[in-house]
């Protein structure tokens, strides 16, 4: 995912939700329940909270499963964080003279690579 892309068709999508979108109210289309979903089978479907129980994808384990949702609301003000570019390292940057400094690793950059937050591990609100 890239912030701010320099594509025409991001620039007329941020000018709408600028001028009229962030003031509209979401409404999820009607016909979304699970008989809708082609594919899978009714008695196989697990909710969020099922996989999260059963600890699919944890303790060195490679698990599967499909899930369909729909985003209600993203967080505006701080969806992602500058961080480090060193692998294994995703602390916050912060910019110094027109580079990006690590304090953790002791290296600057030219530009962050974004974190974005929650994400990843996937993080669960109930």
């Amino acid at each position: 995912m890239s912030i701010n892309p320099d594509i025409d068709e991001c620039f007329s999508l941020r000018g709408w939700y600028d001028s009229v979108g962030a003031g509209q109210a979401f409404q999820a289309p009607a016909n979304t329940g699970v008989g809708m979903m082609s594919g899978f089978k009714r008695a196989e479907l697990r909710s969020i909270n099922e996989v999260k129980e059963a600890q699919l994808g944890q303790q060195d384990r490679v698990d599967y499963f499909s899930t369909r949702a729909t985003i209600m609301h993203i967080k505006s003000d701080n969806i992602s964080y500058p961080a480090c570019q060193t692998p294994g390292c995703s602390k916050k940057v912060i910019e110094v003279n027109g580079s990006w400094r690590c304090e953790k690793c002791d290296k600057s950059f030219p530009s962050p690579d974004h974190r974005f937050v929650g994400a990843f591990p996937f993080r669960q609100y109930y």
